[in-house]
């Protein structure tokens, strides 16, 4: 059964891969049928089902492989980022405080968090996530641009708009250093300007 299951796995995540997400979700369904203590064949199953906007279903899988694999951090990260697409906040941050408390030498799940704080409009709490992720990653691009974004974003809408805006502009200077000269992405030197 579990080679069968091996096997199975092997062509959905394939499958996957090259968008045939029938076919993915079949061979991936067929794999946690034969051995249904796979987490990692349930987690691919469950990336295939959101991919076919099965969002329950998918999140069933998910929640399945979290108590095959408690202890991956990776399956929490996920769980959250699908709750986060649910609208719902309050599991997304269950999700990733098991991440952050499984791996917080890991900047992904700070800055995981401040997406969750942001979407609680949580402003302060979201500020200090971004930084500690960047104290785990200083160079990470998606983070820097994320915080200048919502430096821009609370400039214009709060009162310290000013202290904002310069933070921002701070944040987006140390992610145009990541970059060589003439290649920095069109996006951020429009923000920049």
């Amino acid at each position: 059964q579990k080679a069968l299951s091996s096997t199975s796995h092997l062509y959905g995540v394939r499958a996957m891969e090259k968008g045939e997400l029938t076919e993915a979700e079949s061979l991936l369904q067929q794999a946690v049928q034969l051995y249904p203590v796979d987490a990692e064949a349930r987690r691919h199953y469950a990336t295939t089902l959101w991919q076919a906007e099965k969002r329950d279903q998918a999140v069933a899988q998910l929640d399945e492989a979290l108590r095959l694999s408690e202890s991956d951090s990776s399956l929490h990260l996920q769980k959250c980022r699908y709750e986060i697409e649910r609208e719902n906040y309050a599991e997304a941050m269950v999700a990733v405080q098991r991440a952050v408390d499984l791996d917080p030498q890991s900047a992904e799940p700070w800055a995981l968090r401040a997406r969750v704080h942001r979407a609680q409009n949580r402003p302060a709490d979201a500020l200090s996530d971004y930084h500690r992720a960047l104290g785990k990653a200083p160079q990470d691009r998606a983070v820097l641009e994320e915080l200048a974004e919502f430096h821009w974003s609370l400039a214009t809408d709060s009162a310290e708009g000013e202290r904002h805006l310069h933070r921002a502009l701070v944040t987006l200077f140390s992610l145009l250093d990541t970059y060589s000269q003439g290649d920095e992405p069109q996006h951020v030197l429009l923000l920049a300007g």
